[in-house]
């Protein structure tokens, strides 16, 4: 069990012993994305969602155009 008390660096040689996968995933987060979403109401929220999700199936499907 990893303690709470960590820096964040200390968590960084943790994860990259671990788990280097998540650490590289982590690197790559959009933190502008989070920012926008924090600004909006949790409707605004799941309209959002829900309208990404529509958008991936119809590239899912290959209607993304129609």
């Amino acid at each position: 069990m990893v303690a709470s008390n960590l820096t964040v660096s200390e968590l960084e040689q943790v994860l990259a012993r671990t788990d280097p996968d998540l650490l590289e995933a982590a690197n790559e987060v959009d933190v502008s994305l989070l920012r926008w979403s924090l600004g909006l109401t949790p409707l605004e929220r799941l309209r959002a969602c829900t309208r990404t999700a529509g958008t991936l199936e119809r590239l899912r499907r290959g209607l993304a155009y129609q």
